[in-house]
């Protein structure tokens, strides 16, 4: 039978996350918390019955062992990565709720990151969450439009560069001087990669722990795993991945 993946984020032991653990997804973004990869860690991974949604997952989550989980118990705070038909959607594990939103991990290897017309992203310094509104391409880059979520005396839009970093605010969208604006970004330096991108970037990244029980001298779990990987590119930004592996199935 076929199966989606499924990760559980958790917020990391970093004394200055320790204030954000366990609140809920209204408190993370008045406070300005950036609920990204940058803050968590990876808690558990595993796989679900195609079909098994995030409500499921989380039901499943609540009711196993707390030393299964890596970093702490299964609980609010925590972010579900959800596989599925090769998509992947995040899930926020508030009290009574899950809270859909994009933009966990902040710049991607690969793919689109800034969909557009889909909102729930959070810009470093900015307040609130964000709406992708429209989108342009100068000189071969990507561009995007961010409109304000919230509905109270909303700030001006803002521009963002296709790897996430802010442009410029806008009253007029891509008018002239937001065009010339974004040029001059494009005449600076590069947004760097994060330092395990770059392994994926000059092609140094390497498995660095096989399943104990493989004592085979072939290149077939590796290539699995690379396979995986290259599958879900969002996993690309983390320090580290954990591959299910099914004896029997290549």
């Amino acid at each position: 039978m076929s199966s989606d993946i499924f990760v559980i984020y958790q917020i990391d032991n970093s004394e200055k996350n320790r204030e954000y653990r366990c609140r809920s997804y209204e408190y993370q973004i008045q406070h300005g918390f950036m609920i990204t990869a940058d803050n968590y860690g990876t808690g558990y991974s595993g796989t679900a019955t195609r079909g098994m949604g995030e409500e499921a997952i989380r039901k499943k989550m609540e009711n196993i062992n707390p030393d299964k989980f890596k970093i702490r118990k299964f609980g609010v705070s925590d972010v579900i990565g959800l596989t599925a038909a090769g998509k992947t959607s995040f899930f926020y594990v508030d009290k009574d709720r899950l809270v859909r939103f994009n933009g966990f991990f902040p710049r991607p290897q690969s793919g689109t990151y800034l969909i557009l017309d889909e909102g729930g992203y959070q810009v470093a310094g900015q307040k609130g969450t964000w709406l992708v509104s429209d989108e342009v391409e100068v000189d071969g880059q990507r561009f995007v439009q961010m409109r304000s979520e919230q509905t109270k005396n909303p700030p001006p839009s803002i521009i963002l560069h296709e790897s996430g970093a802010f442009v410029t605010q806008t009253a007029l969208g891509f008018d002239g001087e937001a065009t010339r604006k974004m040029r001059a970004f494009m005449q600076g330096p590069k947004p760097e990669l994060l330092h395990h991108q770059k392994f994926f970037e000059n092609g140094t990244a390497e498995i660095m722990k096989l399943a104990d029980w493989d004592t085979m001298k072939s290149n077939i779990f590796a290539k699995t795993a690379i396979r995986f990987v290259q599958g879900l590119p969002e996993a690309r930004l983390l320090k580290s991945v954990v591959v299910p592996f099914w004896k029997g199935r290549a």
